[in-house]
């Protein structure tokens, strides 16, 4: 009489360990990705909500120089919102990264978003010449 086996050899479970792991390195990367894309739309999309708070200071005082304490200062997770700099006739308001995320994404007074890199120090200017304007 033959006593028959059933289950997996070492060798078929390898093998799906090996895909398993071949999956694991192309998709969590990518799922980060997406993430930090997620994250950084979201901080985007805080920073247009405060220009428009600004725009209406604007319109009652015609000047943005009280910009600072109309909006104060704000934070998630992943980001701090505050107001990086302000002027009679300009703004400059910044999501400075406050997580994982390796880059600080600022908004002017004319819409212009732009996402700069932090430095070795963790820092970063709307001057570096490696900021991406979006």
């Amino acid at each position: 009489m033959k006593i028959r086996n059933s289950g997996f050899t070492l060798i078929e479970i390898m093998v799906v360990v090996i895909i398993l792991g071949i999956i694991a390195a192309v998709a969590i990367p990518s799922y980060n990705n997406y993430m930090e894309r997620t994250r950084i739309t979201a901080a985007r999309t805080k920073l247009q909500e405060d220009a428009t708070k600004l725009g209406k200071l604007f319109m009652r005082t015609n000047s943005y120089a009280s910009a600072e304490e109309t909006l104060g200062v704000a934070s998630d997770i992943y980001f701090t919102y505050f107001v990086d700099a302000a002027s009679t006739e300009n703004y400059l308001l910044k999501a400075k990264t406050s997580g994982d995320i390796q880059r600080d994404i600022y908004f002017n007074h004319l819409g212009e978003t732009y996402i700069c890199p932090l430095d070795q120090y963790g820092n970063s200017s709307v001057s570096d010449v490696k900021c991406e304007k979006k």
